[in-house]
């Protein structure tokens, strides 16, 4: 299997640049990945794994010569380094959880000639950094990409090649806001929950505690750093979410409170049925994407 782009610039060895590389260098072998890292100990990480050809501290030390540039750090960070990572390689994208502000940047590039995609691979972990990256991370996951800034062919087949599925919204505001509701708020929910928890022991919770609490505060693990970045970004969208999550959570106390058994499993049955509709919809997806 071969790559249209044989030399790749990766802006950020985490999680989602390593698990890149590795994916990259599975599909195509002899492809050159290189990156820039500013974080000390991410880029010694990622120097010890051998996952890129090259670590660089700083993108002033990167000569211009690559087909392509990811810009695998969070959204503010992106923006500030698009003109300039644009000017190294003949494609960039982004990977940013939100489009909105990278969409704004790269219209402006793309208006003065430079070839810029925004998209979004449905893709992580809880924990970050290069040491957590997996070739796998991007198997059977949508990677989002804009109506608004189609991705060229070979952009998309490269996705494929990773074990992803291109999968295209209308526009930045559309995917801004369905993420508000299918993961920057349910991240906020996660660290809600979290902190509700601490009324209980750690060492009780530890003792006792079902899959049910860990695996609706997985999330708050993950690093602050992306998130306070993200949650600004979106606050709008985000608040949204969470106006609508306090109202639920409203009835279901009014409920419990009144002693309503009535009201409390008409609540109970009307998430079942949403639940159900959503697994129903991704069971058709599935299936049309197979075939």
């Amino acid at each position: 299997m071969s790559s249209h782009f044989k030399r790749v610039l990766v802006i950020g060895a985490g999680l989602i640049g390593t698990s890149m590389a590795l994916a990259l260098r599975r599909a195509y072998g002899t492809i050159l990945v290189d990156a820039v890292e500013r974080h000390d100990q991410y880029r010694s990480e990622a120097q010890r794994l051998g996952v890129f050809h090259h670590v660089w501290p700083d993108i002033a030390a990167v000569s211009p010569d690559y087909e392509l540039a990811v810009l695998a750090i969070p959204s503010r960070a992106a923006c500030d380094l698009a003109e300039t990572v644009s000017e190294l390689a003949n494609w960039t994208m982004d990977v940013c959880s939100i489009k909105r502000p990278i969409v704004d940047v790269f219209s402006r590039l793309m208006a003065n000639g430079r070839q810029c995609v925004p998209t979004h691979p449905m893709a992580g972990k809880a924990n970050g950094g290069p040491g957590f990256a997996d070739a796998d991370l991007f198997v059977g996951r949508p990677w989002l990409f804009l109506e608004t800034h189609p991705a060229p062919l070979e952009l998309e087949h490269m996705v494929v090649d990773l074990g992803a599925i291109p999968t295209y919204v209308r526009c930045a505001d559309d995917h801004d806001r369905n993420l508000a509701y299918l993961s920057h708020g349910i991240h906020v929910t996660s660290l809600a929950a979290m902190q509700a928890a601490t009324g209980v022991d750690c060492d009780v919770a530890a003792r006792i505690a079902g899959p049910a609490f860990w695996d609706i505060t997985r999330l708050a693990a993950s690093p602050s750093a992306f998130w306070v970045d993200t949650l600004l970004d979106n606050r709008d969208f985000v608040l949204g979410y969470l106006d609508r999550l306090q109202a639920q959570v409203r009835q279901f106390a009014e409920a419990l409170r009144a002693g309503n058994a009535e009201s409390l499993r008409e609540l109970l049955d009307q998430a079942r049925a949403s639940r159900e509709c959503v697994e129903s919809a991704r069971d058709k997806a599935r299936n049309e994407t197979s075939d």
